[in-house]
């Protein structure tokens, strides 16, 4: 049994479970059938969290269970199957895997198996185009929250400029001046980054609660997501701010004391 399905129901290994599930309004011809609990999948978060396997046989028998009783005792369900999981040896490369799909669809009539390689290549493709729009939007996000923090950076040493003139005639140094704007920048940087990382996680959560009754999570957030997320704002913060810090520690305090 997968993750959820086994959680849904409370299961363990050793329990025993009537499938299929009864339903509230099942009619009076309804017929399922107690399996016992051999093993349970650790949790992926992806489809296998919410089925059941079970045996070939098994498989059909169900089938012709749940066929119309005119036609049940006419049909040879030994003959249908919708389809076959595989499952390779532990280890196995792609390319053994492929060699026992081919094998598969040569040997045994009527039956074509999809090529591992085939799968996976769907998900790398799929991967790329979901890559490259959450990197585009990274990037629109980066320069914008860039400009944001330069642009507010700026406006800071403007608007103090004679605050800095009177700092560097009083002794203070270049580096002072660079090190206190540069933690200013790093400050705002963070602090939009902690509110923005909370509004994500709020969404993420709110998103996984819809995706819960399907048993399915959309979104996983972790402590390394946490601190990369953090620290990259940060970062961006303290990139940002260099600029404006500079000019304002290159001020010239006699000028400076004069701004009005």
């Amino acid at each position: 049994m997968g993750a959820d399905i086994a959680k849904e129901f409370g299961k363990k290994v050793g329990d025993r479970i009537d499938l299929p599930v009864r339903p509230a309004n099942a009619k009076p011809d309804f017929v399922n059938h107690t399996f016992t609990v051999v093993g349970l999948f650790n949790k992926t978060r992806t489809l296998p969290d919410s089925v059941a396997w079970i045996t070939t046989p098994d498989s059909q028998m169900l089938l012709k269970d749940g066929l119309p009783a005119a036609i049940r005792d006419t049909v040879d369900t030994s003959q249908l199957t919708e389809g076959i999981t595989a499952f390779g040896a532990p280890g196995a490369g792609l390319a053994a895997l492929d060699a026992v799909a081919k094998r598969i669809t040569d040997q045994v009539p009527g039956v074509h198996a999809t090529l591992p390689s085939d799968t996976v290549n769907q998900f790398k493709s799929a991967s790329t185009i979901f890559t490259a729009i959450t990197t585009g939007a990274a990037v629109l996000a980066l320069v914008v929250g860039g400009l944001s923090v330069i642009n507010t950076m700026l406006m800071a040493v403007g608007e103090r400029v004679r605050e800095i003139g009177l700092k560097k005639a009083v002794g203070a140094r270049t580096r002072h001046v660079l090190r206190e704007f540069v933690a200013e920048a790093m400050l705002i940087g963070g602090i939009g980054g902690v509110i923005g990382y909370a509004l994500g996680v709020v969404l993420a959560v709110a998103l996984n609660a819809v995706m819960a009754a399907s048993n399915q999570e959309l979104f996983l957030v972790t402590p390394a997501l946490t601190v990369l997320a953090i620290g990259f704002a940060l970062a961006l913060g303290t990139v940002a701010g260099i600029i404006p810090a500079w000019r304002a520690a290159r001020l010239d305090p006699v000028t400076a004391l004069r701004a009005q």
